[in-house]
């Protein structure tokens, strides 16, 4: 019956059919096949380009390590390891009653809390109930906390005057940084 139909038609007619087939197959072929490789290709363009924004992100974070472990490296010197919780309260009892006397701060009343963890080292806590001192030796004492080796600081500090006198009396939470070390 095509066949037929076909037959009947002039030269002219059958080239316009075929042209017309021709453009036919050509819009399918573009909507089948190269749409598809068109698609895949914007996506992996996009692909790419948030590839490139993470490697040049990646490079910059990377330009920084060497300072980034050189200052990890002087902290982790900066640390004093203890082997226990007790041995670091010890030590920095210790240190602040050095520094106290140095400074002329007397340490009333004083009491360490537990230790809290904060994964490759622990954070020690002394508070000072109550101290007396005059404003130079609390001045000194709080500078010889600040630049005394190993990490400590004065995390709190409430400080008044005692009346008709030069004295100052007051309450300090200090904490201190220690590393911690293997027990073998």
């Amino acid at each position: 019956m095509i066949l037929d139909w076909l037959s009947r038609l002039n030269a002219r007619e059958r080239l316009g059919l075929t042209a017309a087939a021709l453009v036919i197959l050509g819009m399918l072929v573009d909507r089948l096949a190269v749409q598809a490789v068109v698609n895949r290709s914007r996506e992996l363009s996009r692909e790419i380009a948030r590839s490139e924004a993470e490697v040049a992100y990646n490079l910059r974070v990377l330009a920084g390590k060497a300072a980034v472990e050189t200052e990890y490296r002087r902290l982790l010197a900066a640390m004093e390891a203890v082997q226990s919780e007790a041995e670091g309260i010890d030590r920095m009892k210790d240190q602040i009653d050095a520094l106290a006397r140095e400074a002329g701060v007397r340490l009333d009343s004083w009491e360490e809390r537990r230790p809290e963890n904060r994964g490759a080292y622990d954070e020690h806590f002394v508070v000072v109930r109550q101290f007396d001192s005059g404003m130079d030796g609390v001045l000194r004492f709080l500078y010889d906390v600040r630049s005394a080796p190993g990490l400590m600081r004065v995390e709190q500090i409430r400080v008044g005057p005692v009346r008709d006198t030069d004295r100052m009396r007051g309450s300090l939470l200090i904490s201190k940084v220690f590393r911690k070390t293997e027990t073998k």
